[in-house]
């Protein structure tokens, strides 16, 4: 299997046989803005464009299956990563104002 993405693969399959996005669009029966963001990463296609995608990319349906969830996958991790960094910067501010305040003088009254 490629290390090229779904959208990569589907972009040059299209400059391979020297293709416009809308005429490779047209060929499986997508609109150009569709076939636009699969190529930019934008979307991944839903299940009922596989097998149009894979007859384009004349490689058997299961294997654009695989790597349409792969990428989703994928994508969740990095998404999932995300949101984990961002809790630990949270926490990390908390930390450094507790040690902070631990750190002053408490006051006389």
């Amino acid at each position: 299997m490629s290390d090229m993405t779904l959208g990569e693969m589907l972009e040059a399959e299209q400059r391979r046989r020297e293709l416009t996005q809308t005429a490779a669009a047209e060929m499986m029966d997508v609109a150009p803005f569709t076939f636009r963001r699969w190529t930019e990463g934008q979307f991944l296609p839903k299940s009922r464009h596989w097998a149009k995608i894979a007859r384009f990319l004349r490689m058997p349906r299961d294997e654009v299956a695989a790597i349409v969830t792969r990428e989703e996958a994928a994508a969740k991790g990095e998404s999932e990563i995300a949101q984990l960094r961002a809790s630990v910067e949270r926490l990390t501010e908390v930390v450094e104002r507790l040690l902070a305040d631990q750190a002053r003088p408490a006051r006389r009254r």
